[in-house]
């Protein structure tokens, strides 16, 4: 069961939306106004962020790894 699988299991009123490709390093900005604006509407976020596989590795992610956590009104 993934971490996604299992929240929706908890809670099945809980939606989704993908801000990124899982497999892609372009940034797609209708998928990314998707994500954000499905957040604004949550009372609770919870948010799966890393790199594609071609990028990962763990002396970069501690080196480039950067993540902004802004309250959102």
């Amino acid at each position: 069961m993934t971490p996604l699988q299992a929240i929706q299991t908890a809670a099945p009123d809980a939606f989704y939306e993908a801000g990124y490709q899982l497999n892609s390093e372009a940034a797609d900005a209708d998928r990314l106004q998707q994500a954000v604006s499905a957040a604004k509407q949550a009372d609770q976020v919870v948010i799966f962020a890393g790199y594609p596989a071609s990028r990962e590795s763990e002396a970069l992610t501690r080196r480039v790894f950067h993540c902004r956590i802004t309250k959102m009104s």
